[in-house]
């Protein structure tokens, strides 16, 4: 799945992690366009430390 950026996905970052989780779980390999990142369900925890970092902001929740 490509998708143009994580605020795109979803509005929070709890969301976010949730979707992915859930989406790699079922063998969905999704890229991030603008933030130039991949999860595939292989990832490991430190691969999952820039979505922490780079998750949607509250502002973007506000749209």
């Amino acid at each position: 799945m490509v998708v143009h950026s994580m605020d795109r996905l979803a509005r929070n970052l709890d969301d976010l992690r949730r979707l992915i989780q859930q989406l790699t779980g079922r063998g969905v390999r999704i890229e991030f366009v603008k933030e130039g990142l991949t999860f595939s369900g292989e990832d490991s925890p430190m691969a999952n430390l820039p979505l922490s970092v780079m998750g949607p902001s509250p502002s973007s929740s506000a749209r």
